[in-house]
């Protein structure tokens, strides 16, 4: 995703395509916003999966005090997430993995 206005026309559009789906859809990656945003963006039929409190930053910064470190998600539409995890990149990535299992 990329930022401000160019940002919420793109989840408008993947929301759209997730609700005309009858079935589950699961939208995955770099959303470069929090969770809350995104939700609040995407509406409220549709969920995150969340890695538990305290696990690794999805995006390791520096600079903690004014950019999010956790601005890869996993969300679910018309579906349900019993289980996240943040796992390291190991310096491949500037991101770390997350990893969620999808209950259908």
């Amino acid at each position: 995703m990329t930022y401000g206005q160019p940002a919420t026309e793109q989840l408008a559009i993947l929301a759209a395509l997730a609700r005309a789906r009858a079935g589950p859809s699961v939208i995955i990656g770099d959303f470069n916003a929090d969770r809350a945003h995104v939700l609040g963006q995407l509406g409220p039929d549709f969920a995150t999966i969340e890695p538990p409190a305290g696990s690794l930053p999805t995006r390791p910064r520096t600079d903690t005090a004014s950019k999010s470190q956790a601005i890869d998600h996993v969300v679910v539409h018309r579906g349900r997430g019993a289980d996240a995890r943040v796992m390291s990149a190991e310096g491949l990535s500037d991101h770390n993995l997350v990893l969620a299992q999808l209950v259908i």
